[in-house]
């Protein structure tokens, strides 16, 4: 059958985003995907794909260690103080990222060992994003990050990327007990490079 393997492809694109960005389809968009593709595996594969993702947000309802925060009602170059003033006394690793980055991802992965090595210490792993991961995505997929979570908005998120010099994401920060920015734009590659940074300070 010529239309399997067009199929395929088509399923890898759309089952992608579901799997990597716990974005599930809804019914009707399903319905519309599958008239698209003639193979049944494919077909079966897809909705298999699909109803895991769902299950999965399901079972994430119940993880502890995540908190989603409002952010502060106040003006851009205040903001970040106020975020911070939450965590007075704790080392803050600062994490910039977004839904769809996939380097944000694979790195937040990468940490979950280290953040379960240092969780009885005075460290916070803060994640800050804007408006540009589509909340529902964003809100499917937080439960699964332990840590603090704030979504900006974008001039709150341009008025970050000037104080932060971030041309790129991820982008690590790290802030000292006192609330001081002590390392920026942070380009280590191993836990314990981090577990080292992050001990320095506290």
């Amino acid at each position: 059958d010529e239309f399997w393997m067009s199929d395929l492809f088509i399923m890898q694109e759309i089952a992608r985003p579901i799997v990597e960005q716990l974005s599930p389809l809804e019914k009707t968009e399903l319905e519309n995907v599958l008239e698209r593709i003639k193979t049944p595996f494919v077909k079966d594969y897809l909705v298999f794909v699909n109803n895991s993702a769902f299950k999965k947000i399901e079972k994430n309802k119940n993880n502890k260690g995540f908190v989603l925060n409002e952010t502060p009602n106040t003006e851009a170059d205040k903001l970040f103080d106020e975020i911070i003033a939450k965590f007075k006394g704790k080392v803050v690793f600062v994490d910039f990222w977004a839904t769809w980055c996939a380097p944000c991802r694979s790195g937040i992965k990468k940490m979950i060992s280290l953040k379960e090595e240092l969780k009885n210490k005075d460290v916070v792993f803060l994640y800050i994003t804007n408006q540009s991961s589509p909340e529902k995505t964003y809100n499917n997929m937080i439960p699964e990050i332990k840590g603090e979570h704030y979504r900006i908005s974008s001039d709150a998120w341009n008025y970050f990327k000037a104080k932060f010099k971030i041309s790129g994401i991820p982008h690590y920060s790290l802030i000292d007990k006192e609330g001081n920015l002590v390392e920026n734009k942070i380009r280590l590659h191993s836990n314990d490079s981090y577990k080292e940074l992050i001990e320095k300070y506290l």
